[in-house]
């Protein structure tokens, strides 16, 4: 082999090597910053708690807690099927809570005829102001149906832990108003009544 030909083959060589190490380094580095990305993501979600910082009070007659990096908006449609719908955003991404007239008398009979909630599996079951009812997935949403005294209540937003905590908030949180004032108008009328007996 000629000195001219060993020159060539060594500077290809080295820029096969040169060029190798610096695809290995890059490749590195890039595989650190998604480390990095995901790391930085798995923080921001340890440190977002879900509480219930706010209370809303609706004017159909029942209220919820809810985080106070979240936005409630009614958005009830001019339609005179729904008591209200409720729109909770945090984002792009939001929940909604909708009450209104149903002619079904059980939630497996809503989802069963309803073809959009049609593949819905159960994922659990659960009070809503002490109103059985049934939590479903399906297509990336995770909803919370109940059905009382022909009044459907759905809560409806994304599948993740950070929403479906959110929605677990609200349904536990959730109350009828009224449910205590009841009893004590009950209590005034029998005061009322003994006095009246005096």
């Amino acid at each position: 082999m000629s000195k001219k030909t060993i020159i060539i083959l060594a500077i290809i060589l080295s820029v096969l090597i040169i060029g190798s190490l610096c695809g290995y380094f890059l490749f590195l580095k890039k595989d650190k910053t998604v480390g990095t990305e995901e790391t930085n993501s798995l923080a921001e979600t340890i440190k977002e708690k879900i509480t219930g910082d706010l209370t809303y009070e609706d004017s159909s007659g029942f209220s919820f807690k809810y985080p106070k990096a979240i936005e409630v908006e009614d958005i009830t449609p001019d339609d005179e099927v729904y008591y209200t719908q409720l729109s909770l955003t945090k984002s792009s991404e939001k929940l909604t809570i909708s009450a209104k007239d149903t002619k079904e008398t059980t939630v497996d009979n809503f989802i069963k005829n309803t073809p959009e909630y049609k593949l819905a599996q159960v994922a659990g079951a659960t009070t809503l102001g002490g109103i059985a009812a049934k939590q479903y997935t399906i297509a990336e949403k995770f909803l919370t149906v109940s059905i009382d005294k022909g009044v459907l209540y759905l809560i409806e937003g994304p599948t993740g832990s950070y929403w479906e905590d959110v929605q677990n908030l609200v349904v536990s949180s959730f109350t009828f108003a009224g449910t205590s004032t009841t009893n004590t108008q009950v209590q005034d009328n029998a005061i009322y009544e003994e006095e009246v007996v005096e």
